[in-house]
């Protein structure tokens, strides 16, 4: 399940695009099982057991992006800034045995809490037309994930050469 919204401003050549969306990625799995059965083979006491499990999992996640492009006769800049905030539920488990012997068992097991991690990232690129059959496209992004007390940065610059051999 999911939801975004968009909105796009157009200014003759300059483009401002922003979306905002969230989802909810979800997992369940669930099992019921019936049993009846003997307790003393020589007495005629019938025991009937019931069991239900229940396995679930999920990760939630809001994210913003918002990008503005500039187009000229020779080029196209791009630049733009996205960030998003995850919700973790690793798995849960719930099991439910009861008997007709007046047993109940309730219990849940599993990851004991819902971890978040945020990631936000930034970038510049251009897109230059030098010759009529040449191209190059060059930029730069910079991408950061935190979770807990755990973070990482990474700089990945960007460089691609075209160049048409036939028009």
């Amino acid at each position: 399940r999911g939801m975004s919204l968009t909105h796009l401003a157009d200014w003759g050549g300059t483009f401002l695009r922003t979306t905002l969306s969230a989802s909810n990625y979800s997992n369940r799995a669930e099992t019921n099982e019936e049993l009846h059965y003997d307790k003393d083979i020589y007495a005629s006491n019938m025991v009937s057991q019931s069991s239900r499990e229940v396995v679930t999992n999920d990760i939630k996640d809001i994210s913003l992006q918002s990008r503005l492009e500039l187009t000229g006769n020779r080029y196209v800049l791009k630049t733009g800034v996205e960030g998003s905030v995850y919700k973790f539920n690793p798995g849960r488990v719930r099991t439910q045995m009861s008997d007709s012997v007046v047993n109940h068992v309730d219990s849940v097991t599993g990851y004991g809490g819902s971890p978040y991690s945020s990631e936000i990232s930034a970038y510049l690129s251009g897109e230059f037309q030098f010759f009529s059959r040449f191209r190059a496209e060059m930029g730069l992004r910079s991408t950061a994930y935190m979770r807990s007390d755990t973070s990482y940065f990474r700089f990945e610059p960007r460089l691609a050469v075209r160049y048409i051999i036939t028009p």
